[in-house]
């Protein structure tokens, strides 16, 4: 992850992994950014700490016969 001064940086926060698809990353401020992927988080880069704000439902696709 690259913030502030531009060196790719690791936080030493554990998040899972994406099951499917693609995850997503994007700052709010200066000091939180969000990432989701089955489930929505808020991150503090400057604390390194982080909560779950929201699970995300999988949708399933169904073939109708």
């Amino acid at each position: 992850m690259m913030y502030g001064d531009g060196k790719l940086t690791r936080m030493g926060i554990k998040l899972p992994r994406p099951t499917f698809g693609t995850n997503a990353i994007a700052k709010v401020d200066d000091e939180n950014i969000v990432y989701s992927t089955t489930s929505f988080y808020e991150i503090n880069i400057k604390n390194l700490n982080f909560r779950k704000i929201v699970d995300i439902p999988v949708t399933r696709r169904v073939k109708v016969l």
